[in-house]
């Protein structure tokens, strides 16, 4: 139970840092630049969570297509 505790105040940190560094960045960085950087974190998030979790797979040949597509 200390775990998800623990766990809790952590993303209540970042999440307060979060919002004063937005605040920040705006004012300094270009929008369109700012989204990407965040969309590239999130990406790279996700690719280490699967990996930790075990979850991570390359897609098959029919998923690339559609990713193409995309």
């Amino acid at each position: 139970m200390t775990r998800i505790y623990i766990l809790l105040a952590l993303i209540m940190l970042i999440w307060g840092f979060n919002l004063s560094a937005l605040a920040v960045l705006v004012k300094n960085v270009e929008p369109i630049t700012l989204t990407s950087f965040r969309i590239f974190i999130a990406g790279i998030s996700v690719l280490i969570i699967t990996k930790i979790m075990g979850l991570f797979r390359f897609p098959t040949k029919n998923e690339w297509k559609t990713i193409a597509i995309i």
